[in-house]
């Protein structure tokens, strides 16, 4: 800003690109949102629903349901029921918890068929979907579990503080 209060062009561009920008992600927000609320649409297709055969246990932030993981026969997966950011961090997290489970199976002499890693977004970039695959055992059906629903708990507190910050 100069000496008399004005606001130079400059300054009044970075503003209006800035609020652009949160705007933005709030329409990305709120569209995510209303698909939520309004079931998606996406009726048998929809990662929120059970498939048959699984069994559903709800992740909750206090009183708050944020997450579905479904078990299946050999796998593990996670819906959010709200819109979900997900960081690189906690990417790295499950990569990570991944990796052991894939480690393990491999030293198990399991090499033709090893756990997997599959993430899906929705196309403003939220988190639609978590699968992990190629589980043999409970004991890798509950480690694959436990790394989801406390990715699906960190990807609440990134969000959280997303929206925050825009104020």
């Amino acid at each position: 800003m100069s000496t008399d209060g004005a606001v130079s062009k400059a300054e009044l561009a970075l503003w209006l690109r800035e609020r652009v920008a949160q705007l933005e992600d709030e329409l990305r927000y709120l569209r995510a949102l209303l698909e939520a609320i309004s079931g998606g649409g996406g009726g048998e297709r929809d990662p929120r629903r059970a498939r048959p055969g699984e069994r559903v246990e709800e992740v909750r932030v206090g009183r708050r349901r944020i997450a579905r993981v479904f078990k299946g026969e050999d796998y593990v997966r996670l819906a959010p029921l709200v819109p979900l950011v997900f960081p690189r961090e906690v990417r790295g997290y499950i990569d990570a918890v991944i990796g052991e489970i894939r480690a393990e199976q491999a030293r198990a002499g399991r090499e033709d068929r090893l756990a997997r890693l599959e993430v899906r977004s929705t196309p403003d970039g939220g988190l639609e979907e978590i699968l992990v695959d190629g589980l043999h055992n409970t004991l890798e059906q509950i480690k694959a579990k436990t790394a989801l629903k406390h990715a699906a708990e960190l990807a609440w507190q990134y969000t959280r503080a997303a929206r925050k910050a825009r104020g």
